[in-house]
């Protein structure tokens, strides 16, 4: 579901967005504002951990963000796909066979 954020359903920057909420972490509502605006630290690909946001991009290298999920480690990925679809785990590498993966995040608790 477009801009959710509830039980009733989540896109997937919702879903990302109210899982660090309910953990008392505030990032921007949106993908492409979640990977470019937040101050996140950037994270290579083979440096990921879980925890860490992934985005993709519309087209291979191509600006535009079109999702994110959640990496939980072992090359799998937590999403909120679609509304026809419930949250799910998935591999890293089958969701992106084509080459959409656009960067990574990372965020910094503070102690």
């Amino acid at each position: 579901m477009w801009a959710g954020v509830s039980a009733y359903g989540f896109d997937c920057s919702g879903y990302t967005y109210t899982l660090f909420h309910h953990h008392g972490i505030t990032i921007d509502r949106d993908a492409g504002d979640q990977m470019r605006h937040s101050d996140l630290e950037p994270v290579e690909r083979e440096d990921l951990q879980p925890g860490d946001l992934v985005f993709f991009a519309s087209e291979p290298g191509g600006d535009s963000i079109r999702h994110v999920a959640l990496y939980v480690g072992d090359d799998l990925i937590m999403q909120a796909p679609n509304a026809s679809r419930s949250v799910e785990i998935m591999s890293l590498t089958e969701y992106d066979p084509i080459g959409e993966y656009a960067g990574a995040r990372r965020v910094a608790l503070r102690r």
